[in-house]
Parts: C-alpha cells; sequence; structure tokens
C-alpha cells in the first residue's frame, strides 16, 4: 500500500479547520449584539441524490490517460445533506453539510502510479471515494423587496476527500486523502409569491493557489412550500437540485493529481425554524 501526503491546498490541517470553525462560530455568536432585528433560524434536515461523474488522473509516471468514473465503476449514492439559515435583518447566514460515499467494481482506463504502487491501464479495480464538506456562507441583502431577495457575500468551504483504488489482478492498493479549506463567494436570490418561494444560492471561486490550479462551484436551487399557517411554528416543504463541481490540478513531489469531478441530483427536504 501507499500513501499519498500530497497537499494540495496551502490551508489545510486539523489545527486550521478548528480555528476557522472557531472564528465562524464567534463572528456568529456576535451577530445579534449587532442588530436590533429579531433574528429568524430554520433548520432543514435534506436527503437526496449525488450522483458523480468525471475523471481521475494519479500518476508519478509519463502515463497521460485517465479513468472515468463509468468505466471505474463507482455508483451513483443517496446524500444526507443539513442545512442551517439564520437571518438578521439584510444579513443571512447559511452553514451546509454532506457526507457521501461511492464504490464500485470497474476497470482502470489509464496507469495510476503512486509511491511506487502501480496499477496498470485495463487492470480491475474496486474504487471507493468518501466525500464530506462543510460550508459557512455570509450574505447581505442588496436588493431587499417583499417579491424579490437578491443577496452577495463571502464565506469557506472545508472538504475531507478520501480516495482508494485497488488492483483486483495484483491486489496492489493506492491510497489517497486530502483536507482543505477554500474562501468562496456567495450568491443569493429569493422570489416569493404567497406561500411559494423560489430560492438559490451558489458559491464558488477558480484561480491558482501556490503549485495548484482549482475551480470549485456549488450550486443550489429549490422551490418551498409556506404551511405555517396550518401550526404554530414556521414549516415548508422543499424540493431542489444542487450541483457540485470540484476540478484540482497540483504537483506532489514526482506525482501529479488531476481530478474533474462534479456531484449532481435532485433531494427533498423539510424545514422548520423560528
Amino acid at each position: 500500500a501507499a500513501d499519498s501526503p500530497g497537499k494540495p491546498f496551502p490551508v489545510p490541517g486539523p489545527r486550521t479547520m478548528i480555528q476557522s470553525v472557531r472564528l465562524a462560530l464567534l463572528l456568529i455568536a456576535l451577530l445579534p449584539a449587532t442588530s436590533c432585528v429579531i433574528p429568524h433560524a430554520s433548520v432543514t434536515p435534506r436527503y437526496g441524490q449525488l450522483d458523480i461523474d468525471g475523471d481521475l488522473f494519479l500518476s508519478s509516471s509519463n502515463a497521460s490517460a485517465s479513468s472515468d468514473t463509468d468505466a471505474l465503476g463507482l455508483d451513483d449514492e443517496g446524500a444526507f445533506a443539513p442545512r442551517v439559515d439564520l437571518s438578521f435583518g439584510g444579513l443571512h447566514v447559511t452553514a451546509s453539510g454532506y457526507d457521501v460515499e461511492y464504490a464500485g467494481t470497474g476497470m482502470a482506463e489509464g496507469q495510476f502510479d503512486l509511491g511506487g504502487t502501480v496499477i496498470a491501464a485495463n487492470d480491475p479495480t474496486e474504487t471507493q471515494i468518501d466525500l464530506r464538506s462543510a460550508s459557512v456562507l455570509v450574505t447581505m441583502d442588496f436588493v431587499p423587496t417583499d417579491l424579490v431577495d437578491i443577496g452577495i457575500g463571502i464565506g469557506a468551504t472545508g472538504f475531507d476527500f478520501d480516495l482508494s483504488i485497488e488492483s483486483l489482478t495484483t491486489n496492489e492498493v493506492l491510497r489517497t486523502d486530502e483536507q482543505t479549506i477554500l474562501p468562496v463567494l456567495a450568491l443569493r436570490a429569493e422570489v416569493e409569491l404567497f406561500d411559494f418561494t423560489l430560492n438559490g444560492i451558489a458559491s464558488g471561486l477558480t484561480g491558482s493557489y501556490g503549485d495548484v490550479e482549482a475551480t470549485y462551484v456549488d450550486a443550489d436551487v429549490f422551490f418551498q412550500y409556506d404551511f405555517s399557517d396550518l401550526l404554530n411554528f414556521y414549516a415548508s416543504l422543499m424540493v431542489g437540485y444542487r450541483y457540485i463541481l470540484v476540478d484540482v490540478e497540483y504537483d506532489d513531489e514526482d506525482a501529479r493529481f488531476d481530478g474533474d469531478l462534479s456531484f449532481s441530483g435532485p433531494y427533498f427536504g423539510l424545514t422548520v425554524g423560528l
């Protein structure tokens, strides 16, 4: 077995992640003190499908071919993705996360090579990808009306990515895992008509970070029906669609990783709040 200690982004590490989470929690805790408006809070358990698609390349040789996720036999999986929303007048805080695992038996279209471990092209393989993510977005209204509400802001998204590929011919196992936190820009929009609301929130960035080229996009569009009138608290049903793009390329010592992956699918949820 071979492990890759590669760091695709210059800000990973448990200590950095803990410090960032503490800072985000401190900022959120201070928000009520800066606003004379009664805050609104809601929690949304969501469950849906996150289909995986794209290509993976990991090699320290001159190999140039990548392997498609379909060829590797990765099955599409469901994902639990909770969301929490806080609003203080025109200021909105959105926190969300998801945890999804993909596994399957297929074939390596290109050669995988890392730290002396080689999985040859056309070898039958067993592959597993574990992806966990959490994000906090803070947006401020700049078009606040009764019908349309649009806000822009900033945030941070953290990832925990694990990849394991085993050759069923040689039993060689290749493993790599990464943790990182990315700053992002955010855009939020809402159109409300009677008890129905169309919402959308998108975040992402693209650029170079040290020796890394990266593009990240998370677009989430959903439709809500408010049935609070039937209860003594806020409640609504949610149906939505999410699209996540992660495109990363970097050099790590004598190896190169290139991942061009997308995750997408519909979901549903129930929102309750104050």
